[in-house]
């Protein structure tokens, strides 16, 4: 486990970006007038240095409001300031950022950006705020208020997605990929959390009380050529690989991926199992790899980690904490309360925990503990950390 301290680099309004080739990437912001500065850096780990990327001013109406995309060695970040979004592309061999797009956008109706690759991106827009009295709920129920826009980077063309289940259903995954020299998209089609879903079907509801089709849920493949071409037919129903679905009795969620697999997990509500499925990209022929049994975890919690596709559980009583994995690991700990939430543990030696404390001003503090699992050495930090491979990256 290596330690890289940036600390003093931080401002109150930061965020990590990335480790890339001995540099760690970020932003910070700065609030003036209403507006937000906001500059990109990297910290080379070797000169001990920080270099500022931009050159230029860039100005955003919410620091906050943003998703930071990262493919191969580029960072790409969408920038919505006055009605206007700007696309800026950060490359990180050459450490150079560009301007590669920009577009009108009402910020009252903007609702996110998917990117799928570099070339393609979708705007999510909700138009429920503009009509303010004028609401109609069964127009919301149907989905009429929300709208997807496919934007082709490199020509400027742009397609409304007709079909409801991205419109509606991308919570959390539409993740591309390239196999093989071939795009590829991974659909998570979701309306509800977990518990949402089960609680659900425990107070036996039908399918017309679910909001939106809710009760459905699947994971999907289809090649990006195709995506994009069905949309520019204004296709309705697009052609998915559909892998596995549920309605009512179970919930599936995508579980990440690797060079060869994509993994999902289902669950059965009647019989409390959980199956961890892994789908080779190559001939979608699926392989039950996992199960767990809800009825046996007691009280126990589960925590998931769909980054490294690890599972553990997690229950304590007075004075401890313990920590067991379930999937992809073989954790088998405790420690005290004191040291707060488990974050993660390194190189099967250095635990990992957070917590924070708040004074009588308000002010929020994060802490960060380090405790050698050999020798019981424990150290604490003030700051947040951030993990890449073995290294620990601490910042404020």
């Amino acid at each position: 486990m290596g330690i890289i301290d940036i600390r003093e680099y931080c401002n109150e309004n930061f965020e990590y970006v990335k480790y890339h080739n001995n540099k760690v990437y970020y932003c910070k912001g700065w609030e003036l007038e209403n507006k937000w500065i906001i500059d990109f850096y990297f910290y080379d780990i070797k000169e001990n240095i920080e270099h500022k990327i931009n050159k230029i001013k860039i100005i955003t109406s919410d620091f906050y409001n943003k998703k930071i995309y990262l493919y191969k060695n580029n960072i790409i970040i969408p920038i919505i300031n006055d009605n206007e979004i700007k696309i800026f592309r950060i490359d990180m061999d050459l450490n150079i950022i560009d301007e590669i797009y920009k577009f009108q956008i009402d910020e009252e109706i903007y609702s996110g950006i998917d990117f799928l690759g570099m070339d393609y991106f979708i705007l999510y827009i909700d138009e429920s705020n503009l009509e303010n009295e004028k609401f109609d709920v069964q127009k919301d129920i149907q989905g009429e208020y929300i709208k997807a826009i496919l934007y082709n980077i490199k020509d400027c063309g742009k397609y409304e997605i007709l079909d409801k289940r991205i419109v509606l259903g991308v919570r959390d995954y539409l993740e591309y990929f390239n196999y093989k020299g071939k795009e590829f998209l991974v659909f998570e089609e979701a309306y509800m959390e977990d518990w949402e879903q089960e609680e659900a079907y425990n107070e036996n509801c039908n399918k017309d009380k679910y909001h939106r089709n809710s009760f459905r849920e699947s994971i999907n493949v289809i090649s990006l050529n195709k995506f994009v071409d069905k949309i520019k037919e204004k296709a309705t129903n697009l052609p998915f690989y559909q892998i596995h679905k549920t309605e009512i009795d179970g919930w599936t969620r995508y579980f990440g991926m690797d060079e060869i697999n994509i993994y999902y997990r289902t669950k059965k509500f009647n019989t409390g199992i959980e199956t961890i499925y892994a789908v080779n990209k190559e001939t979608l022929v699926e392989e039950k790899i996992c199960e767990i049994d809800f009825n046996k975890l007691g009280n126990n919690k589960l925590r998931y980690h769909v980054e490294n596709r690890k599972i553990y559980s997690e229950h304590s009583d007075e004075l401890k904490k313990y920590v067991k994995g379930i999937y992809n690991s073989n954790l088998d700990i405790n420690f005290e309360k004191k040291l707060g939430n488990f974050h993660t543990v390194l190189d099967d030696e250095y635990l990992l925990t957070y917590y924070w404390e708040e004074d009588s001003q308000d002010n929020y503090y994060d802490y960060m503990v380090i405790k050698n699992l050999i020798n019981n050495e424990e150290k604490l930090y003030q700051g947040l950390a951030y993990i890449s491979g073995d290294l620990v990256i601490l910042c404020k």
